[in-house]
């Protein structure tokens, strides 16, 4: 952890904060990671398939130990509020309540200035 370089995206920062950047950035390498194996395809709402990446605050304050679990919720809560991410349960054990995030939010990727107006 102490080695590892954290990133995060300036115009989710600006538009948002660093924190809702930091917890973007680091959940779209784990869903990128995720895709790249071929792992996590679920179901979206919207009848969508999506990569989703698994995240409790727990564990994302392990990885991110700068930040408490309640800013990473907080994160959290703006990023599916907004639509840039989507969540649902998908895990195998009714009693495992740790969400999924997914990129809803492709434009931001294709074009990232929309975050600006």
């Amino acid at each position: 952890m102490i080695n590892e370089t954290h990133n995060f995206d300036p115009l989710i920062a600006k538009k948002y904060n660093v924190n809702v950047s930091i917890v973007y950035y680091t959940l779209m390498n784990w869903i990128n990671y995720k895709n790249k194996i071929k792992s996590g395809k679920h179901k979206g709402s919207d009848g969508k398939y999506y990569y989703f990446a698994s995240a409790s605050s727990s564990v994302m304050q392990k990885q991110m130990p700068y930040l408490s679990k309640t800013s990473i919720k907080n994160a959290l809560k703006i990023l599916t509020d907004e639509e840039i991410l989507i969540s649902g349960t998908y895990n195998k054990v009714s009693w495992d309540k740790t969400r999924w995030y997914a990129n809803k939010a492709k434009e931001i990727i294709d074009n990232r200035n929309n975050l600006l107006t």
